[in-house]
């Protein structure tokens, strides 16, 4: 009885301290669904934006050509909303990993190389949207501060403008710690039989990232042009985003070739003066006008229709194409 007593004692402690860490686990479980469900509402969100934009275009056009009563309002709120879009649009992508990478080299290395390299592109990536969250801040709050006022068509405060860069980038982090931790988790769940050479996989990546870095670096300080083809170069073959490596490579030339972090002030300025564009409209609304077509299926009818008319002619099936392109 008394060894009977011994070991129901033994299993409650057993079970006591598998308590707490079993209440970590679900408490780590619902803060990686919290944030996705941030990410999946900052991309719906980006996506009505973008609707509201397709309505105010098709009004303005309206306006115009049948009217001749164009608007004053519609370009320079189009523009504020693009620019929102364009980064609310970003934690979504990350979260279901749909960013440009370059992987033709890193498909072809072992899968736990591939493991380290992703580890290494979203550490720096970070790195990245850290800069552009934290300067991104400073310039919303020195306009906020100083009542810097948009002087286009429609008046309007600045700091409203910059204050999608630290918001976006609060999303985007917690996005990619997510990411890192459900990567590191599922690395050690299910390849058991790499955690051997675990530690010599990292002693063969790191150094050559290292050194890439190391000659970009030298490249700067001799030959600038020559550093960013190195250092762009480097991090696009090293797995990170297309769009963070462009934007990581600009903030390392700055900092060196200006020697100072007071230049790196002007990454916002650069990210604001990229999706700012009027001409770069067509892009997101002609996605969501594919969309459109496939999902109400207006497209694929479109198409059976040219077919039927063209299809019995020599190269039908392009003339059907042609037509059906031109119709929509």
């Amino acid at each position: 009885m008394q060894s009977n007593g011994s070991s129901n004692f033994l299993e409650d402690k057993m079970a006591l301290d598998m308590q707490p860490a079993s209440t970590s686990k679900n408490l780590a479980v619902q803060l990686g669904n919290l944030i996705d469900k941030i990410s999946m509402a900052s991309g719906m969100l980006a996506g009505f934006a973008m609707f509201i934009v397709s309505i105010m275009i098709t009004y303005d056009a309206l306006m115009r050509r049948l009217l001749g009563k164009p608007t004053s309002w519609v370009f320079t709120v189009s523009l504020f909303i693009l620019m929102w879009f364009v980064l609310l649009a970003a934690p979504i992508a990350i979260k279901e990993d749909r960013q440009i990478v370059a992987d033709f080299l890193i498909s072809r290395i072992s899968r736990q190389k591939q493991f380290i390299s992703k580890i290494i592109a979203y550490l720096l990536s970070m790195i990245f949207i850290g800069a552009v969250g934290y300067y991104g801040f400073l310039m919303s709050l020195e306009a906020y501060v100083n009542n810097f006022m948009n002087i286009e068509l429609v008046e309007y405060p600045k700091w409203v403008l910059y204050a999608v860069f630290p918001l976006s980038a609060i999303i985007i982090l917690m996005q990619i710690i997510r990411n890192v931790a459900a990567l590191i988790t599922g690395h050690f769940t299910a390849d058991k039989g790499y955690r051997p050479n675990l530690l010599k996989d990292v002693l063969a990546v790191v150094p050559i990232f290292i050194g890439l870095m190391a000659l970009g670096v030298y490249c700067y300080n001799t030959r600038p042009f020559l550093g960013i083809i190195v250092m762009v170069l480097s991090l696009l073959l090293s797995g990170i985003p297309a769009a963070f490596a462009l934007g990581l490579s600009g903030v390392v030339g700055l900092f060196i070739t200006q020697q100072g972090f007071d230049t790196l002030t002007i990454i916002p300025v650069v990210v604001e003066s990229t999706p700012y564009n009027f001409v770069l409209l067509a892009i997101p609304l002609f996605i969501m006008g594919g969309v459109v077509l496939e999902k109400g299926g207006i497209g694929l009818r479109i198409f059976d229709l040219a077919s039927k008319w063209m299809g019995s002619l020599p190269g039908g099936l392009a003339i059907a194409t042609i037509v059906a392109c031109a119709v929509v």
